[in-house]
């Protein structure tokens, strides 16, 4: 059997560029168009894409390996992750007041973080991600990372639950079917919570769960597309980044992302809101 391998996009690590970009461009506070959080939403999408899109090749080819998947995920990020605790930590002890308990807070956030439970304490313990407490919470943009390896955790283990059903033969159609379905159950609850019980639905995964399944429904549609080729003089080929013929799959990632981002926005506030 012939092993195909997941290529690196560069089209799409473009796109995510753009999304930490409009993040931290609304951070910082920037003047200019409002609304730079949609950039997370973005974001998730875009992790659902790649990662659905590793984990169908795999199952495609009989197996998913979940040793290997999670040491990648290891590798990748909690390097980087252990550096910005411990210096947050290190600048926390300098400036922070512990009369105010505020170093203590910054303890407990930085062990929530470290396991990836981020998104969790701060829903309990900070609420409204745009109160002005959050100024004293260095570590509270964590959460979406949290809720990105929440998501990690959960979705490798029910496309294998699929696989040992026995429904590999028809496995894109089965993914399709359940994606949409947890999708369309996330998005439901999304509603709902955004009114009843909003900081909820701005934390925790699953009602966020909606955004990851538009970028994993994405990625099985997308499954083999062969790469875009323009019709060009012999001898000729197009430029790799023609903006008139770009890669395969990224107008239909652009326009998902964008349709998300545009589901996310209401009233120049950051909640998974229609």
């Amino acid at each position: 059997m012939s092993h195909k391998t997941f290529d690196y996009k560069p089209h799409v690590d473009g796109l995510r560029a753009v999304a930490v970009l409009l993040v931290v461009l609304y951070h910082v506070g920037v003047p200019g168009p409002q609304g730079g959080f949609i950039g997370v939403d973005v974001f998730f999408v875009i992790s659902g894409y790649l990662i659905t899109s590793l984990l169908f090749l795999e199952a495609q080819q009989g197996r998913i390996g979940l040793a290997a998947f999670y040491a990648r995920r290891v590798r990748r990020l909690f390097p980087a992750m252990l550096v910005v605790v411990a210096a947050t930590l290190l600048l926390g002890a300098i400036f922070l007041l512990p009369i105010f308990s505020e170093q203590t807070g910054l303890a407990r956030s930085a062990i929530a973080t470290s396991v990836y439970l981020s998104n969790f304490y701060f829903w309990r313990y900070t609420g409204d991600y745009f109160a002005t407490s959050r100024d004293f919470e260095p570590l509270l943009h964590t959460w979406s990372l949290a809720v990105e390896e929440q998501f990690y955790l959960v979705w490798p283990f029910l496309m294998i639950g699929l696989i040992k059903l026995g429904l590999r033969k028809n496995l894109r159609r089965d993914l399709l079917a359940l994606l949409v379905a947890l999708s369309g159950v996330s998005f439901v609850l999304c509603l709902w919570a955004t009114r009843a019980k909003p900081e909820a639905a701005f934390y925790l995964m699953p009602f966020r769960a909606w955004q990851f399944g538009v970028g994993g429904i994405l990625a099985i549609l997308l499954a083999d597309r062969g790469p875009a080729r323009a019709v060009m003089p012999r001898g000729m080929d197009p430029p790799p980044w023609s903006v008139s013929h770009p890669p395969a799959g990224l107008e239909d990632l652009r326009a998902a992302t964008t349709a998300v981002a545009a589901l996310t926005v209401r009233r120049g506030r950051p909640a998974p809101r229609p």
